[in-house]
């Protein structure tokens, strides 16, 4: 382990494999956690999977499989495939957090098609509703998606971006590694991967 950063590996003894799985996420510190935050967080999720999107796609016919987790609990993605390439797709992706960008008419696209789907959150069947709530109520940083439309409505590409840098400012990073990598690839890989999110 280093400060910051949490390396759990697992090498293949048993198939012998060019395989790898990794999970990789970036907790941030306590203080991005408000409502605004959350807003910020969950239109930045999707602009992030909208800029992705080509990648991710190509990287699916090369065999990755790749999903994402966006919560003010954590950033996460989880990623296999053979050979090294899920370690460049992570490597990419890390790199990507930050700096990725859209064309002003792709983020109102993105954004109105964000908004229509908050906005229709009411009409979600009554227990999802009241477990939302329930949880909303016993957890600190959770909140209901409803809540989230002034903040999106308002917000701009250069407030995703802005929020992009304060969220990823400080935190630390976590991977879980299963691979047919030897255990100083694996720690290089993931150093890789902590230089591109960038966070102190």
């Amino acid at each position: 382990a280093e400060p910051g950063v949490q390396l759990y590996y697992a090498g293949d003894t048993e198939f012998q494999r060019p395989q790898t799985a990794l999970i990789y996420r970036f907790v941030p510190i306590r203080k991005v956690g408000s409502l605004e935050s959350a807003a910020l967080l969950r239109l930045y999720g999707v602009c992030l999977n909208d800029a992705l999107d080509a990648a991710a796609g190509d990287a699916s016919l090369a065999g990755l499989e790749f999903s994402t987790e966006t919560t003010l609990e954590n950033l996460r993605f989880s990623i296999s495939g053979f050979g090294d390439a899920p370690i460049r797709y992570a490597t990419f992706v890390a790199g990507q957090l930050r700096s990725f960008t859209l064309t002003p008419a792709r983020f109102d696209a993105v954004k109105e098609s964000a908004l229509r789907s908050l906005r229709s959150y009411a009409e979600t069947e009554a227990y999802l509703l009241a477990r939302d709530r329930r949880d909303a109520f016993v957890r600190e940083f959770q909140f209901l998606p409803d809540e989230f439309i002034p903040y999106i409505t308002r917000a701009t590409f250069a407030d995703v971006q802005s929020f992009a840098q304060n969220f990823f400012a400080s935190g630390k990073i976590e991977a879980v590694i299963h691979s047919h990598l030897a255990p100083d690839d694996a720690v290089s890989a993931l150093r890789d991967i902590s230089s591109k999110i960038g966070a102190k």
